[in-house]
């Protein structure tokens, strides 16, 4: 017998599947700027543009990651990148806050704390 799922249920056993095996996770060159995606859960994504680049965080409503999320980037590109909170969410106790990295091969890490709250540490400038 088949089982259908539906969006939200396919949606969790992807990110499931794509989260990291034994502390392993998938490296993604990424030379664009983007809205973070549930398939990016538990993976590293690479910068790696000579351009400027910003990478949002999208609000609980547009993308609903579970709470423990985690998902890091690093700056390969001479780019700067960009991390920002879209509206309505927190980012280090700053709503719709942003940061960059601080240089070329730093990187830092993105973890959600609560439904619209996310954390980052590493090698960033200050959150505002």
């Amino acid at each position: 017998a088949q089982t259908i799922l539906d969006d939200t249920t396919a949606a969790a056993v992807r990110t499931t599947i794509d989260a990291p095996q034994n502390g392993i996770r998938t490296i993604v060159a990424d030379d664009t700027s983007r809205t973070l995606a549930l398939t990016d859960v538990g993976k590293t994504l690479e910068m790696t543009n000579a351009s400027a680049r910003v990478y949002t965080i999208p609000a609980n409503a547009s993308v609903a990651f579970t709470v423990g999320t985690e998902i890091n980037v690093v700056r390969m590109g001479s780019g700067s990148l960009t991390i920002t909170a879209d509206t309505g969410v927190t980012l280090n106790g700053a709503s719709a806050g942003s940061c960059t990295i601080d240089a070329q091969y730093k990187g830092a890490s993105l973890r959600k704390t609560a439904t619209n709250t996310w954390g980052i540490v590493g090698s960033h400038s200050v959150v505002s």
